[in-house]
């Protein structure tokens, strides 16, 4: 069908603009693996059945935020304020405006509640405040299915984490960039579920 290949396009796209937009204050420039991951991750989300629309940005959020997380172990207010914005202009349209709405809550209660927990375990935040951002955003696009890719991606993070330690990799001062578990945590949710559609095995 033309929207198997036109979502992703316009997933890549959208994170095109977002990464140049940003990244032209960020050091390091943009990097151009966010482009295909947003196009997978778009084809994913719409298969699935999320509106096409929420996951376009959803898509091109999440893969702005790890392309630039990942190598700068934060996520620019640039990008979320056009993320939150977008996820604004879209919430009249969502199945349920006031979910979505109570999503973005929740999942900002829960990550500052983490923020506490970093603290009284390590000593400094388990999160930063765009990872916060990130949270609410993706419950403004995802509505109550944000709160499901929020809890798998802390728990893929935190399994990292914690191999790292026992390993000696890192070091419980060591923040771990959130966003990329985040995408993991989206793929793991949607990705076998998409695939399995896809092969005609669901």
């Amino acid at each position: 069908m033309v929207s198997d290949i036109l979502n992703p396009l316009l997933g890549a796209g959208l994170a095109w603009l977002m990464g140049a937009w940003v990244c032209r204050h960020e050091q390091g420039g943009y990097h151009f693996f966010s482009m295909p991951l947003a196009a997978l991750l778009a084809w994913v989300f719409v298969y699935t059945g999320q509106p096409a629309a929420n996951a376009i940005v959803t898509a091109a959020v999440l893969s702005t935020a790890t392309s630039i997380d990942a190598r700068s172990s934060r996520i620019p207010n640039r990008l979320m304020g056009a993320a939150l914005f977008l996820g604004l202009v879209l919430l009249p349209f969502q199945p349920e405006p006031l979910a979505a709405l109570l999503a973005a809550l929740a999942g900002i209660v829960a990550l500052v509640g983490v923020r506490g927990l970093g603290y009284w375990i390590a000593g400094q935040p388990g999160m930063g405040w765009g990872d916060v951002k990130l949270a609410g955003t993706l419950g403004l696009l995802l509505g109550w299915s944000a709160l499901w890719v929020l809890y798998l991606g802390v728990l893929v993070g935190g399994s990292a984490v914690l191999i790292g330690v026992m390993t000696r990799r890192v070091s419980r001062q060591m923040r771990v960039p959130f966003a990329p578990m985040v995408t993991a945590g989206a793929a793991c949710l949607w990705m076998v579920p998409a695939l399995l559609r896809w092969g005609g095995w669901a």
